[in-house]
């Protein structure tokens, strides 16, 4: 049987990339949905600033 060889990338400083893994993947994509499930609380939050400040 043969081997399958990995190709390397290397950076500009000779260093190995890491692998991205499923779960880097699904960590990635839980951390944009927390993110997402915040901005129309944060948006109202400024939006209630804006009015105080102007008073």
């Amino acid at each position: 049987m043969e081997r399958q060889q990995k190709e390397r990338i290397l950076t500009k400083n000779n260093q190995p990339l890491k692998e991205i893994t499923y779960q880097d993947i699904c960590l990635l994509n839980d951390t944009f949905y927390q993110i997402q499930s915040w901005t129309k609380a944060l948006s109202m939050l400024n939006d209630f600033l804006v009015i105080e400040q102007s008073l």
